[in-house]
């Protein structure tokens, strides 16, 4: 892969042709040399130009009429139009007022809020150390990078795309600077109230990496409100970790882990227990007493599922929970042919005060929608949106389009798929793991490098996905098998292994390009695709069920 990315976004060639002239032959003429022969020498002079560290943007280059000799050599016409490139080329970067030079480090703020909000990087950056950018300069991003995780999509990636010790290094960085409201006790600097390991310790039930990413997005999510910090973060953390929970565990938690830690502030204690405990227009033993004799224990639960849906320091709480419970009971009841009875139940119980039992028959009478809250955790993939028509994205794993006709048995073999679906958004995502494994023979790719991945397996390129998933055994040898399959199935290929096959034609660069029929992506030519004439398969158009646009290979 070239260290040094030179990018022309769209080229327009003019040509005056006399009428005696074949002009398309002209034309095809002219177009060959171009690709084949002028923009391969125009590479020593990018660089020469702009080295690695550099970023030169020009929004528009015009090169002066040249005139050819319709019978003259390709040498002939070569030499002519490199002389007029590369003097066009050197006179405009050296009216310096018009030119655009700096660094991706330079530009830092601008590249980490487009990766943010869109998980690949701009087009003028490759080979480029996010991480390692960031950390050179937190304490100058620090503040722009906290507003910058402002939306939901870009704390999801933000905690799962850079590293657990550098959260903790972005909190030291804000914590003195933006709450300094906050008890000066150190261990607040080092931790906030909880340590994430307090907290993983308190939840053995629940894996570490979900934890992880629920404690670290809510802290940033709480830091939107500096001031409101203390209780805002508390509360989300324990709700967006408690309704992962069974409804009567969740609550006997609740109180425990707060009386339990040592660093929590009494304000925010005493509000959060009054939350736990006050707040409850009925409680699960009157819900009990409310539901016919026949109903089961689908209807008690209903009660604790309820519970976990809404948040207990909600303002709206007392107003919300009851409607929610009855709308989250009412299908169950219907299926028991019990509604009517819950009504009278209700109407005449001793214990419901007279408020309450108008609002569980409002909700009866009329029952609410309420979109789920558990979604939280896990957001829809956003809308499909087009790139404009000016901007494509380069790929560095373009060649993976060669296995396509092999991924649906090997998705299949290992159990991601229901029919031609994914069984769930997990199983989509460890997809995406192993067609990078399949392409590189690595684990754990940085989010750009997954740009194609995410396409061929129907995931929208915004969506955040997760860095630290690790391959089991199992998975990493059907990858392989699937490379000595294709190797079978492709005779030139005799005698080659796994890793010639990634270093030969997977791991290439790629332009991928929207248009009307969906996506378009040109893989990088090299020496070795005269081996493609053997190949036994086609390479375009690639459609599966699980994808909702096509890809269209042009690769040669």
């Amino acid at each position: 892969m070239k260290t040094n990315l030179h990018i022309i976004q769209k080229q327009a060639v003019h040509l005056t042709v006399s009428r005696r002239e074949n002009t398309l032959a002209l034309q095809q003429r002219f177009e060959r040399m171009l690709e084949e022969q002028l923009l391969p020498h125009l590479e020593p002079v990018f660089d020469r130009l702009a080295g690695p560290d550099v970023w030169i943007e020009l929004d528009k280059l015009e090169i002066p009429v040249v005139e050819l000799d319709p019978h003259a050599s390709e040498a002939d016409w070569l030499g002519k139009v490199f002389r007029a490139y590369v003097t066009a080329l050197e006179g405009r970067i050296q009216k310096s007022a018009t030119v655009k030079r700096s660094a991706p480090s330079e530009n830092l703020e601008e590249v980490l809020a487009y990766f943010l909000k869109r998980g690949h990087l701009p087009w003028w950056v490759e080979n480029f150390d996010l991480e390692a950018a960031i950390r050179k300069q937190l304490p100058r991003v620090a503040g722009k990078l906290i507003r910058l995780l402002a939306e939901p999509d870009a704390r999801r990636r933000w905690v799962r795309q850079f590293s657990e010790k550098f959260q903790k290094d972005l909190w030291r960085e804000v914590a003195g600077k933006r709450l300094k409201a906050l008890s000066q006790n150190q261990k607040i600097k080092e931790a906030p109230h909880f340590s994430l390991e307090q907290w993983v310790a308190q939840f053995p039930e629940l894996p570490r990496p979900q934890l992880k990413y629920i404690y670290w997005e809510t802290i940033w999510e709480a830091l939107q409100s500096p001031a409101d910090f203390e209780i805002n973060w508390v509360e989300m953390l324990m709700h967006r970790t408690l309704i992962n929970l069974s409804g009567e565990a969740a609550l006997a938690k609740y109180s425990q882990i707060i009386h339990q830690n040592p660093y929590l502030p009494e304000p925010v204690k005493t509000q959060l227990l009054r939350a736990s405990e006050h707040r409850f227009p009925l409680t699960f033993q009157q819900w009990q007493a409310l539901l016919p004799k026949r109903s089961g224990r689908k209807t008690q639960d209903v009660f604790w599922e309820s519970v976990r849906e809404v948040s207990l320091l909600s303002p709206g709480f007392q107003q919300q929970w009851p409607a929610l419970l009855i709308a989250k009971a009412l299908p169950v009841l219907a299926e028991e042919g019990a509604v009517a009875e819950l009504q009278q139940a209700v109407r005449y119980s001793p214990s419901l005060s007279e408020k309450v039992k108008r609002q569980l028959l409002q909700a009866i009478d009329m029952p609410p929608s309420f979109p789920s809250i558990r979604e939280i955790p896990l957001p829809r993939q956003p809308a499909n949106k087009p790139l404009p028509d000016t901007e494509s994205l380069f790929v560095s794993l373009a060649g993976i389009v060669l296995c396509h006709p092999f991924l649906p048995a090997f998705f299949e073999r290992l159990k991601l798929l229901e029919g031609e679906q994914f069984r769930n958004e997990a199983a989509r995502e460890r997809a995406v793991h192993l067609l990078y494994f399949l392409a590189t023979g690595l684990q754990q790719p940085d989010e750009q490098e997954t740009v194609l991945l995410k396409l061929l397996c129907g995931m929208e390129l915004e969506y955040p996905i997760e860095k630290g998933i690790k391959l089991n055994n199992t998975e990493k040898k059907e990858a392989n098998r699937l490379l000595e399959a294709l190797i079978q199935n492709w005779e030139a290929l005799e005698g080659s292994g796994p890793d010639d096959v990634r270093g030969s034609f997977l791991i290439r660069s790629g332009k991928l390009q929207r248009n009307a029929m969906g996506w378009q992506v040109k893989v990088e030519q090299q020496a070795f695709d005269i081996l493609l004439t053997q190949l036994t398969w086609g390479l375009s158009p690639i459609m599966y069920g699980w994808m909702p646009e096509m890809i269209w290979v042009d690769w040669g």
